[in-house]
């Protein structure tokens, strides 16, 4: 079993991706920039709506926008 380097432009490493799950990890990572803008809108909006009761959720949603962004 393969593997594949994703790569931003010539030299930033992304990912290596198996072989056998390409197309599942090729499906993530286009889908990669989509999931953190909803979850940035996730975030924003629970901020105004204070009354939402999903402080665990809202926490992981920011964690993942943090690993997104090259956070923690």
């Amino acid at each position: 079993a393969g593997k594949a380097t994703v790569r931003a432009g010539r030299v930033h490493w992304i990912a290596d991706v198996n072989w056998r799950n390409r197309e599942a990890n090729a499906r993530l990572i286009v889908a990669a920039p989509e999931m953190l803008a909803v979850l940035r809108k996730v975030v924003a909006g629970v901020d105004e709506h204070e009354g939402w009761q999903m402080a665990s959720t809202i926490a992981e949603a920011r964690a993942a926008i943090a690993k997104a962004e090259g956070g923690a």
